[in-house]
């Protein structure tokens, strides 16, 4: 969020002002101890023009990113193709 805000020269008061949020909820979402909701990124797309759409889908990488896994899965192969047909049973 920092880098959005430094280069367009917006403090965190003012944009907390602009977009209904107190200075702590910013300043909790901006340091990643605090969620953005659909509500928040409607505040914020207003606030900055951009689309609240582009809000959440950073918060879902940002999501995707804390829960990656520590450790590395093995990939599955797929099993070998039988060379065999299958053939329809014959009913007597």
């Amino acid at each position: 969020m920092l880098r959005f805000l430094r280069p367009r020269g917006i403090r965190q008061h003012d944009l907390a002002d602009a977009a209904g949020m107190t200075d702590s909820n910013l300043s909790m979402l901006i340091h990643g101890t605090r969620s953005i909701h659909p509500g928040m990124a409607w505040a914020l797309a207003g606030s900055l023009g951009t689309t609240p759409r582009y809000w959440m889908d950073l918060q879902a990488e940002y999501d995707l990113w804390q829960a990656r896994p520590e450790s590395r899965f093995r990939r599955v192969r797929a099993a070998p193709r039988s060379s065999r047909r299958l053939r329809p049973r014959r009913t007597t």
